[in-house]
């Protein structure tokens, strides 16, 4: 955040189109860096705790409340036993069809029942 503040000021003392081209690009580097932080301090947790059944209706209903893009889903009293970061990895690729998915109008998630092949 200091060097994003630095960054911030000195834009506005540069009057060298050059030099200020070079400052956006240092700013962008330090957003993606910021960004790389606050994602791996998210997930530093992740394998820690026993997996646990966790109902996916339940958890889509949480992502869902969003409500910027629809989720159609037909996964009625399915659960998935997963780690409990698992409900967060739901939100992130959520988020990353928001960002990223040009024209998405819905998300659809369908669950089917399987069996487990082992490698």
């Amino acid at each position: 955040m200091a060097l994003q503040g630095y960054l911030d000021l000195t834009m506005h003392e540069i009057d060298d189109p050059t030099l200020s081209k070079y400052l956006t690009e240092v700013e962008k580097a330090a957003t993606a860096i910021q960004n790389q932080i606050e994602f791996t301090g998210i997930y530093q947790d992740l394998g820690v705790k026993k997996p646990e059944w966790q109902p996916l209706t339940a958890i889509i209903a949480t992502i869902s409340g969003d409500s910027r893009l629809p989720i159609h889903q037909k996964c009625g009293d399915f659960s998935v036993y997963a780690d409990p970061m698992f409900e967060r990895v739901l939100h992130n690729l959520y988020d990353n069809t928001i960002r990223h998915a040009e024209g998405a109008d819905h998300i659809r998630i369908r669950c089917e029942e399987g069996a487990l092949m082992s490698g």
